[in-house]
């Protein structure tokens, strides 16, 4: 199966041509068309020499309003509380979706906008998503998260035991691994051997290295939205939760940024305009299947659950 390739660096040199954060797939949308709000499609032709590709690059359009938010000084955990965000998606919203998202409704603000045969328009307003609360702990090792392994072992002890927090466990991996988008969705003893990958690699490792520190921690998948004054970019993504006081925490280290709002180990002159833009997760899935069969749960999120066809928009006064 190709990866849902995600990492910090493709997404924050390839802004400019508005290029999403997930490799294989469909082409990305132009810079003109994201940069301005306006809806841009994606083409699953062949692609053009030096073209982007990913595993779904998601048409989005997003309101000047929408996006004036971030640097009008609103947080990333505050900014759903003024959105609204209208998809399609094929058949009914995957129950993870409708547990996270309360507000979900079947249908869209603006009727009559055309959708894709098959597909169903659904609206989350304001986007506001419920902390999930931990039913089961996940800190067993498996065929995918494999953290008994020597060289998952070998990786966690370039860390003191005393630093193995989930904040310091985030950026270990954010600049430990290399991006490369020629992983398919690596275990995590052979992203610690290579260390390199996508954000699959990232999701995986970082839950791998969260477990065998003691922690419970699981894989997610879904649609990370990145929102700016001039850009609006929406791709498939993994990123990892763990446990902490009964609820499931977000980390991400591929779109990693510090506790201060830094975007990775990048400069000034690399952020561009990333520098006052703000993530939003859109989480679908679990990945609760972590034998070896488990890309056929993946294949079935890409083939049946993923969103698409964006529409972002200010919500409330």
């Amino acid at each position: 199966m190709p990866g849902l390739a995600c990492a910090p660096r493709l997404l924050l040199l390839a802004i400019p041509l508005m290029a999403a954060a997930c490799t294989s797939g469909a082409a990305a949308p132009s810079t003109s068309h994201a940069a301005r709000g306006e809806s841009s499609t994606s083409s699953a032709s062949a692609p053009q020499e030096n073209e982007a590709i990913f595993l779904w690059s998601i048409p989005v359009q997003a309101s000047a309003e929408a996006r004036a938010l971030p640097a009008a000084g609103v947080s990333e955990s505050d900014i759903g509380r003024s959105l609204r965000i209208v998809f399609e998606q094929d058949g009914s919203a995957p129950d993870e979706l409708r547990r996270r998202f309360p507000r979900l409704a079947l249908g869209e603000d603006e009727p009559g906008k055309p959708k894709a045969e098959g597909a169903s328009a659904f609206t989350i307003a304001p986007l506001v998503e419920q902390p999930q609360p931990v039913q089961a702990e996940r800190r067993e090792a498996t065929f995918v998260i494999d953290h008994d392994e020597p060289a998952v072992q070998t990786l966690l002890a370039e860390l003191p035991s005393s630093a193995r927090t989930p904040a310091a466990l985030e950026e270990f991996v954010a600049r430990t691994l290399t991006e490369s988008h020629g992983r398919g969705f690596d275990i995590a003893s052979r992203v610690a051997t290579l260390r390199k990958g996508d954000c699959t690699e990232h999701a995986v490792l970082l839950t791998a290295l969260l477990r065998a520190s003691g922690f419970s921690a699981r894989v997610v998948v879904g649609v990370v939205v990145v929102l700016g004054a001039d850009l609006a970019v929406a791709a498939g993504h993994a990123w990892v939760e763990y446990a902490e006081e009964g609820l499931w925490r977000r980390l991400d280290a591929a779109l990693y940024r510090d506790s201060a709002g830094n975007w990775g180990d990048t400069d000034g002159a690399e952020l561009g305009s990333l520098d006052q833009a703000a993530r939003i997760y859109f989480s679908t899935i679990v990945l609760e299947d972590e034998g070896p069969g488990y890309t056929r749960e993946l294949m079935q999120y890409v083939f049946d659950y993923a969103p698409r066809a964006l529409k972002v928009s200010r919500f409330g006064p």
